[in-house]
């Protein structure tokens, strides 16, 4: 088409494999640069399941309605202060997660803690009928509320019927 990206779009570009970002913010995370964040959790309650699936939501939502500054608002300190605005942020879900809140349906799996770190399964069945599995990481900010640090689809092992 003849349109060259601007500087932001390179930015999104670049930062396309999540992989690397994630293995970033693991990094990032381990280095002890979020003080906000409080510790590790050894297990999740009820509570806290309800509130890890309330956030990955409000947040999806956020995607289908566009909601630019909601959506961003769900994310850690680290994310935010990584993207820098609201507009990047969902320059790249729209590059990269557009899955998230363009599918058939949406379930979520038991959350776990692995060496950690809170992980939120959500299967997605897109609009192609393919099973893909949303695999979230979350934290829990030191004002007790649940956000989200990260997301990678990964293929999934059940398959869409």
């Amino acid at each position: 088409m003849g349109i060259e990206p601007s500087g932001l779009a390179m930015k999104i570009i670049r930062f396309a494999s999540f992989r690397a970002f994630l293995v970033a913010l693991l990094v990032f995370a381990s280095a002890g640069a979020s003080a906000a964040t409080a510790a590790k959790p050894d297990k999740l309650s009820a509570s806290d399941r309800q509130k890890i699936q309330l956030v990955i939501t409000l947040q999806i939502k956020a995607f289908e309605r566009n909601d630019e500054t909601r959506a961003f608002s769900y994310s850690t300190p680290e994310i935010r202060k990584y993207f820098g605005s609201s507009r990047t942020f969902m320059e790249m879900v729209r590059a990269n997660y557009s899955v998230l809140y363009m599918n058939t349906s949406r379930e979520f799996l038991e959350a776990a803690i692995i060496d950690g770190e809170v992980i939120q399964p959500l299967r997605i069945i897109t609009r192609d009928g393919e099973a893909v599995v949303a695999l979230y990481t979350l934290q829990k900010q030191a004002d007790k509320e649940w956000r989200i640090g990260g997301c990678e689809i990964a293929p999934s092992t059940l398959q869409a019927t």
